[in-house]
């Protein structure tokens, strides 16, 4: 669900915040954070923020939570 502050600039912070976190406490600089996928909602703004964080091919290791689609398409009709 798409709301006021939630924007692609927010998710792209939070995920940039994250894997720092992981190199302080893993004491490896060159640690990287990239699981195999995610599940998230319909936010457009999510799929962006990934995208600028892990890449353009992360978006085939999306998959999207069927409740909140099923809200995003009920929200539409």
């Amino acid at each position: 669900m798409e709301c006021d502050g939630e924007n692609s600039d927010m998710v792209q912070l939070f995920w940039e915040c994250f894997s720092e976190i992981l190199k302080k406490e893993s004491g490896n600089n060159d640690y990287q954070f990239n699981p195999r996928g995610w599940i998230t909602d319909m936010a457009c703004s999510n799929v962006e923020g990934l995208k600028r964080v892990f890449g353009p091919d992360v978006v085939g290791r999306i998959k999207l939570c069927e409740f909140h689609f099923k809200e995003c398409r009920n929200h539409q009709s």
